[in-house]
C-alpha cells in the first residue's frame, strides 16, 4: 500500500516541513505517505470572481488528474465532506489499505478543489468544522494519520 498526500500550494513555511516530518519519521516507512506539493494555478495580485476561481481550480485539476490512477482510492479534503471521530477515521484507514493499492488525500488550493475531482474522490473528509489554511491542513492530516497507526498498534499516543 502507497499512502500519498498530493496538496497544491506554494512553497511551505519551515515550520510546516518540520512539523509533518516529526510525524512522518515516526512512521515505519511502509506507513509514511510520500507528500507532493503541486503549484497553484497564477492568480492575480488583487481580487477575483467566481468564474476566474473555476478556471483556477480547473486548472490545478488538470494537474492532481495527472498524478492518479483509475484503481486509485481518493481522499479529497473538503469543508462538506464527512467528518469524523479518530477511531472511525483510523478504521477507515485501516479498512483502506487492506483494499486498495493506493490511497491518496488532496488538499485543494485556496479556492479548494475543482468538482470534477470532488467528482473522482471515493470519499469526502472533513478534517473539522473549523476552517484551516491549506498548510495547516496538511500537517493536521499527517498527524491524524500518525494518530490512526498509533491506534491499530494500541499504542498510548491517543488517550
Amino acid at each position: 500500500m502507497t499512502t500519498k498526500i498530493i496538496a497544491i500550494g506554494q512553497k511551505h513555511p519551515k515550520w510546516v516541513i518540520g512539523a509533518c516530518e516529526d510525524f512522518l519519521v515516526r512512521l515505519p516507512k511502509t506507513y509514511q505517505p510520500k507528500i507532493e506539493t503541486l503549484p497553484l494555478a497564477v492568480r492575480p495580485q488583487t481580487g477575483y470572481d467566481t468564474k476566474q476561481a473555476q478556471a483556477f481550480k480547473k486548472s490545478e485539476a488538470e494537474l492532481i488528474f495527472k498524478k492518479i490512477q483509475p484503481g486509485d482510492w481518493v481522499v479529497a479534503l473538503h469543508p462538506a465532506g464527512q467528518c469524523y471521530p479518530t477511531e472511525t477515521f483510523a478504521r477507515f484507514l485501516s479498512e483502506w489499505h487492506q483494499h486498495y493499492k493506493n490511497l491518496i488525500f488532496l488538499i485543494g488550493g485556496p479556492d479548494g478543489l475543482c468538482d470534477s475531482i470532488l467528482s473522482r474522490a471515493n470519499c469526502k473528509l472533513s478534517l473539522s468544522l473549523l476552517t484551516f489554511p491549506h498548510t495547516l491542513a496538511k500537517v493536521i492530516l499527517v498527524e491524524q494519520l500518525y494518530r490512526a497507526y498509533t491506534l491499530q498498534q494500541n499504542h498510548p499516543y491517543h488517550r
